[in-house]
């Protein structure tokens, strides 16, 4: 049509010019479409795909600006009409931009099929544009949603066909770009050789480009690569590498979050000073950027390097500072994390309650704001952690199988095998070695599946440890070489220092000296080297330990005073108290009796502070480093016994015996206070307060040297002159403090090694009260201490007036330790058999622990003997010893275990009122646990409630109602006479086992209350009870560590619960029997008030020996014709008429604490 041609001209220009104006879309769009519908109705084609074109470009003209306001449904309506206008002209490339950014924006949506479909529409059109930059650019798109969706392998085939489009292009940047794509793949599929070229190609490629950024980005990929992978050396040099393009492009985010990377990486690899260093420089930038929640994060790892550096001070204050910094950045999770370093520290100073706050807030912070499954874990681990310090290893365990299982559903290997390794350490420590191997071995191969040498070769040390506890030292070496090769291919020298101490440990005991002395050079070089002090003690222990049995006894007294000083000065009392007991030892093969004394006595003073403070060492590798303690007090007391000293001797074992409840308790914190010391004569008093005196001089002026040589490093070897003269005078009295302390060594080895003829013998206070509890309870009862010591047998006897030493050498019986150790098992075992005669038995061991005794006990009028018992005779009744291979010692004396550590209710004289018992039971089977039938007889023999029978007045909980709120609730009740239950008696299933967790009693709805849930249960209390009996009791000999510490710790706990003495069972009695004794001594004691306990005990065991207590029923013959013991060697003849007279039966029962 005439005209039309112009309009439709005019149109197109009108629109041109109102897409070149702001706020005039509108207008454009609408003469776009005009125009171009007249062109198309006078059929001008080709103006049509002119206008068109335009129209199309304004189109994603604007869909570019719409994507860039972030208002992504306009821009994809832009974008899809643009598509429509240049569509059908075949407008490549503009086409090409458009389906390019259409995927974009459905990628960014997550509609990943649609973004796949419209990049390969994309790479099409580029195609056929001939853009070879736009076709790599979609390729790497195409590649990117590939790597998302973690098809690794199908994103390389992308990323490396366009790597080859930039390679014709000649573009570096890009193909760097590119060759980290590829090499971010190959990571994630585990290819970690090819993923390190292909960074190292882009390393060059940016480097080509001179692209410095992208340079520092690919150094950080490879540092993060190597890191991952535990390669510690690779790891920081490439990430210094990026550090360094940082600080020369001052690009301060970038400096400080590399730099806090360098940091965590010493620090994860026990570079403390260069953690140090590197963290507080981090922290320094981050505060100029003012980014505190990142100012934090890296506070806290800077108070984790201060504290494996001593630095407690440091360490605390920096925690508050990164609290300050999450505060103000509001990150209540930053906060949250701080909480839980806070209260690791708090632990570790054991201020263990403040600690248990700090985790309580944490997990209020998570709570409150809906923290992930992450956060579960970390309060779980803090609170495994939190009762690791307090030993309350039930507890720890309790919390890491949380967190292990949390870790298990989020399938993360490494962390799995981290708790694994932690859970096997608390494992360890319960001496429970087989379960610790097998934890670690698990962790050992997530870590090779994973491959990880850091945590392989830690799982190998670990197992090797585990292997050295349980003497087997050549599976031990073996696996501490396979650790130390990872260890050293890989430079983990902090751990490396740990195995080959561990490994020198190894050598030592198998008197492989040579190699011992050079694994403890290689540890104390690597402990300088990472300055990790608190082994660098420990090792120098070890030197002077090797000296010493080389007989090279100067050096060995070196290195011990150097294990003793550093010790004090960085307060590591475990190795303070184990050199100065080995110090004893070696002044003690130098015949220097009184010096030995002396520094066995510093040694156990240490100990009994650590006890009062409940200081706990380090976890993981460092476990390695608690020792017992037991041989030195053990030896001092010896030591004391050869000189006279018998009441020093006497305090020293009741405090072991203390130090064996409180391992039986697992060191109670609220248990561990205000232990008591040992007595000094005024010359040990005069030269342990100069020694005192002189090093915490020295640990002065160490701690001041400490922190100025530590600013001196970080500062580059500089000072300003005021400290730098400071540091000089310190280095020079830190010198002469060293020659004054070597000084007084030597003058006090001197005055010491004099010999003193009339030496003032002290008498601890403790044994004098003891003394005097004896002379009120009268000239008959004795107190008799044994002591089963390596090569001899020892007792002190202890009257009112005096105290005697008797010893039995076991060389001279042709005997060794072992020897005396088999005997007494064998007896034991006789003892449990009713069809072998136990007598001949008791004989040989009666000859060998009381015969000795004959003449004082004899003196004294002895008919009590209060038996302080040592080792494995807890683990036999002493009554049924045989004086002459016929009799017992029941027949002639009343036995009483004592337990001298906790004798606050043992002379105390007993109540006066009448008894009335509490009886409850268990007859019922219940899960792990067999039926005890004649249970309900035995309660209805013993307690009178509502009938005739019965001896003692009181209650019965029987079956389901003897649970732990019954329990509660009757023990403060009150009989019908208005008066309290004194007498407590359970009939039920109880074990003793090596701890007070493993230790329980069955209750009636088939739940087990262990002894330390009795302990912390104040609803429990046995306050004025004057017997707490346990009638079905035995002892775990196979779970404990065959000291037969459990057996007394049973009374000493009873006795702190209030309870003045206990009436156990060293087995259980599967036989009337059990009642019959029970109901008869309850009888003896109601007829006769006045009669003490043991003599009502002694009584019954007589009366069962001979044959008054008789058996009722059909069965009412021989009782041991129950039983049936293969062969017929030393078969026990038993009398009809006195059913009861085996040892099986009557001497189980024994009573603990309170005789009278």
């Amino acid at each position: 049509q005439p005209g039309q041609d112009q309009k439709a001209e005019a149109l197109y220009i009108d629109a041109l010019l109102a897409a070149g104006s702001e706020g005039s879309e509108a207008e454009a769009l609408a003469k776009f479409d005009e125009a171009a519908k007249l062109f198309r109705n006078v059929g001008n084609i080709k103006r049509v795909a002119a206008v068109e074109l335009e129209h199309g470009k304004y189109l994603k003209r604007l869909g570019i600006r719409e994507l860039n306001a972030d208002r992504i449904s306009e821009a994809l309506a832009y974008f899809e009409k643009a598509a429509e206008k240049l569509r059908p002209h075949g407008y490549h490339l503009e086409l090409a931009y458009v389906y390019h950014n259409i995927a974009f924006i459905a990628a960014k949506q997550d509609r990943t099929a649609i973004a796949r479909t419209m990049y390969v529409k994309a790479r099409v059109e580029y195609a056929l544009a001939g853009d070879r930059d736009g076709q790599a650019k979609v390729l790497r798109n195409l590649g990117l949603l590939s790597y998302n969706e973690k098809k690794f392998n199908e994103a390389i085939v992308f990323f490396t066909s366009a790597l080859r489009l930039r390679e014709l292009l000649k573009q570096s940047s890009e193909q760097a770009l590119l060759q980290t794509d590829i090499g971010d793949s190959h990571r994630e599929s585990k290819r970690i050789v090819q993923a390190a070229a292909n960074y190292n190609s882009a390393v060059g490629l940016y480097q080509n480009a001179k692209d410095p950024a992208g340079e520092a980005t690919a150094f950080l990929r490879l540092g993060g690569l190597y890191e991952a992978k535990f390669k510690y050396p690779d790891a920081l040099k490439n990430y210094s590498s990026a550090l360094k393009i940082f600080e020369n492009t001052k690009d301060y985010n970038s400096e400080a979050s590399t730099a806090e990377t360098i940091g965590g990486l010493h620090l994860a690899f026990g570079k403390y000073p260069e953690a140090e260093r590197s963290l507080s420089y981090a922290v320094g930038l981050f505060m100029i950027l003012k980014d505190k929640n990142s100012e934090g994060t890296t506070a806290l790892d800077l108070a984790i390097a201060y504290r494996s550096l001593n630095r407690i001070s440091d360490a605390r204050a920096t925690i508050q500072r990164a609290i300050a910094c999450f505060r103000e950045g509001q990150s209540v999770f930053g906060e949250a994390y701080a909480l839980l370093i806070d209260a690791e520290f708090l632990s570790y100073l054991n201020q263990h309650d403040e600690a248990l706050a700090k985790i309580k807030a944490a997990q209020q912070i998570f709570a409150e704001n809906k923290g992930a499954g992450s956060s579960q874990i970390r309060i779980a681990s803090a609170l495994s952690d939190h009762y690791y310090y307090l030993s309350n290893y039930g507890e720890a365990i309790r919390y890491g199988e949380t967190a292990l299982a949390l870790v298990e559903k989020e399938k993360d290997d490494l962390r799995i095998a981290r708790l694994l390794l932690d859970l096997a350490n608390i494992y360890s420590n319960l001496s429970q070695n087989d379960r610790s191997i097998s934890l670690v071995k698990r962790a050992l191969a997530l870590a090779r599946k994973t491959e990880s040498p850091y945590l392989e070769c830690i799982a190998l040390s670990n197992i090797g440890y585990s292997y050295f506890l349980l003497k087997n030292y050549p599976v031990a070496e073996q696996f501490f070489k396979r650790s130390l090769a990872i260890m050293r291919a890989n430079g983990y020298e902090r751990e490396e220092g740990y195995a080959v101490n561990n490994l020198g440990l190894v050598y030592f005991e198998q008197h492989k000296y040579p190699l011992a002395l050079a694994s403890y050079e290689r540890a104390l070089t690597l402990y300088l080297k990472t300055g990790d002090r608190r082994p660098e003690a420990f090792v120098y222990d070890s030197f002077g330990q090797l000296y010493a049995e080389q007989g090279q006894y100067e050096k060995a007294a070196e290195n011990l005073q150097r294990a003793i000083i550093l010790s004090r000065e960085i307060k590591y009392s475990e190795v303070e108290a184990n050199a100065l007991g080995h110090m004893m030892e070696l002044w003690n093969k130098q015949d220097q009796k009184r010096l030995a004394v002396l520094y066995g006595k510093e040694a156990i003073n240490v100990y009994q502070s650590i006890r009062g403070g409940n200081r706990m060492l380090d976890k993981a590798s460092q476990k390695s480093f608690v020792e017992s303690h037991e041989e030195t007090y053990r030896r001092l007391a010896n030591l004391l016994i050869d000189e006279g000293r018998l009441g020093e001797a006497q305090q020293v074992f009741d405090l072991l015996k203390e130090e064996e409840f409180m391992e039986f308790v697992r060191r109670d914190a609220a248990e561990a206070v205000d232990q008591a010391k040992l007595a000094l004569t005024d010359p040990e008093r005069k030269a342990l307060d100069e020694y005192s005196k002189i090093s915490t001089q020295l640990t002065a002026f160490g701690a001041r040297f400490q922190t100025l040589q530590d600013a001196k490093n970080k500062s580059g070897g500089t000072l300003p002159t005021a400290e730098e003269a400071e540091f000089q005078s310190l280095k020079t009295q830190i010198e002469e403090a060293a020659v004054g302390i070597r000084t007084f060594l030597a003058k006090l080895a001197s005055e010491f090694s004099k010999k003193v003829e009339d030496q003032a013998v002290i008498t601890p206070e403790s044994i004098e009260s003891l003394r005097a509890d004896l002379r009120r309870a009268g000239p008959d009862v004795v107190l008799v201490s044994t002591y089963l010591l390596p090569e001899r047998y020892r007792a002190i006897v202890t009257t009112g007036r005096t105290m005697v030493d008797r010893k039995v050498g076991y060389k001279d019986r042709n005997l060794t330790s072992a020897d005396i150790n088999r005997k007494i098992s064998e007896f034991q075992r006789a003892l449990q058999n009713p069809k072998v005669d136990p007598r001949p038995l008791g004989k040989e061991l009666y000859d060998i622990f009381v015969k000795p005794l004959e003449g004082d006990l004899q003196g004294a009028g002895a008919k009590t003997i209060l038996w302080s018992l040592d080792g494995t005779l807890r683990y036999i009744p002493m009554a049924a010893l045989s004086p002459d291979g016929k009799t017992y010692l029941a027949e002639k004396y009343q036995n009483v275990i004592v337990t001298l550590a906790r004798q606050t209710n043992l002379f105390s004289k007993p109540s006066t009122d009448e008894w009335r018992a509490l009886g409850a039971g268990v007859s019922k089977p219940h899960e792990g646990f067999a039926a005890l039938p004649s249970v309900i007889n035995e309660l209805n023999s013993i307690v009178k409630e509502n009938s005739t029978t019965g001896v003692l007045d009181g209650k019965k909980l029987i079956d389901e109602k003897f649970d732990l709120n019954a329990l509660r609730d009757m023990l403060p009740q009150q009989t019908e006479d208005g008066k309290s239950f004194n007498v407590v008696h359970l009939a039920t299933h109880f074990k003793l086992g090596a701890n007070d967790q493993d230790s329980a009693l069955l209750l009636g709805d088939g739940k087990r209350l262990s002894l330390f849930e009795i302990n912390k249960d104040e609803g429990l209390d046995f306050k004025d009870i004057e017997l707490l009996a346990l009638s079905a009791c035995e002892t775990g000999v196979a779970a404990g560590d065959g000291s037969g510490r459990e057996v007394e710790s049973l009374g000493m706990l009873a006795q702190k619960k209030g309870a003045k003495a206990v009436l156990a069972t060293l087995w259980k009695v599967a036989d009337e029997g059990t009642s019959m004794f029970m109901s008869e001594f309850y009888r003896l004691k109601k007829a006769n008030p006045q009669m003490s306990k043991a003599e009502a005990i002694r009584l019954t065991q007589k009366e069962m020996i001979d044959g008054k207590i008789k058996a009722t029923g059909q069965n009412g013959g021989c009782r041991s014709d129950n039983f049936v013991t293969p062969g017929k060697q030393n078969d026990f003849k038993c009398d009809p008429n006195a059913p009861f007279s085996h040892p099986y039966f009557w001497s189980p029962f024994i009573l603990i604490g309170n005789w009278r």
